[in-house]
Formats: C-alpha cells, structure tokens, sequence
C-alpha cells in the first residue's frame, strides 16, 4: 500500500498518511458518473474539472463534478500523462510517437 490507497470489503478506502502513519476514510456508496471509457489514465484535477487520458479511444477529456464530459483532443498516438504550462496549454504525452505534444489553437505540436 506503500504510496497509494487500498479499498476494504466494508466500503472504506485505507491511504498513507506518512510513513507508518495510515488513515481510513469510510466511503457510504458509489454512483458513475461517466460511462463508455476504455482505458482511462493520469487523473488530473485542473480549474475546476477532472482531466484524464483515455489511451485506446485516442482522447484527453474533462469532466466536471456532475460527470459532464468534453473531449478536449484526439491524439492519434495514443495519449498518457497530462500537464499544463505556466500559461495554461495543455501538454500531452504520445505513447506510441514517444513525444510530448502542445495544445495549440489549431491543434497537437510537438513541444
């Protein structure tokens, strides 16, 4: 569990704290709020939204907190880790190309 966050039967989620220092956090339900993903990945929190990868369907996506989803950009290559320059341009991890992309007005460049 070392880093990250373990799930229970009962429903509480276990995290680190510090090393040697662990909390549970009780969790009464769990409700979808975005539907149809394939391969979500790198979760991000940005301005108010949730940012992620979906790798197999090619896509970065925003979602608010009631779930309401925007596909911000296709990558062709396959998109993983996610970021923002200090001037708020997204950037983009290709996989498949192994190169770090810009979002532009008129799309993807290399970075």
């Amino acid at each position: 569990m070392r880093g990250g966050a373990a799930w229970e039967r009962r429903g509480g989620v276990y995290s680190p704290r510090d090393p040697g220092n662990d909390w549970r956090c009780a969790v009464t339900g769990t409700e979808v709020l975005i539907d149809g993903l394939t391969f979500p990945e790198g979760p991000r929190w940005h301005d108010g939204r949730l940012w992620f990868s979906d790798f197999y369907s090619h896509r970065v996506i925003a979602a608010d907190a009631d779930g309401v989803a925007e596909t911000i950009v296709e990558v062709p290559g396959q998109p993983s880790g996610l970021g923002w320059l200090p001037d708020g341009r997204l950037l983009v991890v290709s996989m498949t190309d192994r190169k770090l992309m810009r979002l532009e007005a008129g799309g993807l460049v290399v970075h």
